[in-house]
C-alpha cells in the first residue's frame, strides 16, 4: 500500500517530462524539401494587441524585435516548477516519518509546506530570471543550464525521498 501511494510522484514527474518533450517537439520546425539547411527558418512575428477607446487593432512587432520568453523558455520553466512540486510533496511526506530531516540548510531541518515553497520558489524564480537574461544576451544553449540544473536537483531530491 505504501508503494502505491508513493508512485503518484513518479507518474507526475514522468508526465511533466513527457509534456515538456511534446511541447519542444511541436515548437521545432521541420525542414521541407524546398528549404535548404543553409537557409535560416524565419517565422512570422506574433502581432501585438493595442487597445484604443473605440477599437482593438493588431500591431506587429517592430522590425528586428525578437521574443525571448518563447514557448521553449516557458516549457523549461514549467518543467522546473513541476520538478520542484514533486520534490516538495515527497519531502513533506517523508518528513512525517520520525527520524527524517531535510538536508538543505536553506530550508531548515523540518520545513513546513509554506516555507519550502517560498524558499524554493524564490530561488527557482531567480534562476529563471538568470536564464532569461542569458537567452536575451544571445547565449543560445547556455541559458538552459540554470533551469536544467535546478530541475536535476529537484528530481534528485524527489528520487531520494521516494526511496524511503
Amino acid at each position: 500500500m505504501v508503494h502505491y501511494r508513493s508512485n503518484w510522484a513518479v507518474v507526475l514527474g514522468l508526465a511533466l517530462g513527457m509534456a515538456s518533450g511534446v511541447a519542444r517537439a511541436q515548437q521545432t520546425p521541420g525542414l521541407s524539401a524546398s528549404v535548404s539547411a543553409a537557409e535560416p527558418m524565419i517565422s512570422a512575428p506574433e502581432p501585438r494587441v493595442s487597445s484604443s477607446r473605440s477599437a482593438i487593432r493588431m500591431v506587429p512587432p517592430a522590425a528586428g524585435e525578437q521574443r525571448f520568453a518563447d514557448r521553449q523558455f516557458w516549457t523549461m520553466v514549467a518543467f522546473t516548477a513541476g520538478s520542484a512540486v514533486l520534490d516538495g510533496e515527497t519531502t513533506i511526506r517523508g518528513l512525517q516519518t520520525p527520524g527524517r530531516r531535510e538536508l538543505n540548510p536553506l530550508l531548515g531541518s523540518h520545513p513546513d509546506r509554506a516555507r519550502f515553497y517560498a524558499t524554493v520558489g524564490v530561488t527557482d524564480a531567480a534562476l529563471a530570471y538568470l536564464a532569461y537574461r542569458l537567452k536575451r544576451s544571445g547565449h543560445d544553449k547556455l541559458w538552459k543550464m540554470p533551469l536544467l540544473g535546478a530541475s536535476s536537483v529537484h528530481l534528485g531530491g524527489a528520487i531520494n525521498n521516494l526511496q524511503y
